[in-house]
C-alpha cells in the first residue's frame, strides 16, 4: 500500500499523522522525528519507509506500538527497523 494511501486511510480514522519521506530535506527530518518523540506534540502516528526508519534514527521516546507495512531486502534491515522503535 502506497503511503500517501496509509496517510489518508488513517486521517480518516481520525489519527493525527505525520510523515517522514525521502523528498524531504535533512532538516525537515529533523524537524519531524523531533515532533513525533515530543510528547506534548499532537501525533498519534508517523509513517515512515523502511530504509529511512531503519538506520541511525531514535523513535524510543514516543513509540510504543509498530507497524511494519513494507518487507526489507534482508533480515538485518528488519531488526534494525525494530530496534529502532
Amino acid at each position: 500500500m502506497p503511503y500517501r494511501d496509509i496517510e489518508i486511510t488513517l486521517g480518516l480514522l481520525h489519527y493525527k499523522v505525520l510523515s517522514l519521506c525521502s523528498h524531504h530535506t535533512a532538516a525537515q527530518r529533523r524537524e519531524i522525528i523531533k515532533n513525533f518523540n515530543d510528547p506534548t506534540f499532537d501525533c498519534d502516528v508517523l509513517v515512515v519507509g523502511m530504509k529511512l526508519g531503519s538506520i541511525g534514527t531514535n523513535f524510543h521516546r514516543a513509540c510504543c506500538k509498530t507497524l511494519i507495512v513494507e518487507l526489507p531486502g534482508n533480515i538485518s534491515t528488519l531488526i534494525q527497523c525494530i530496534g529502532r522503535t
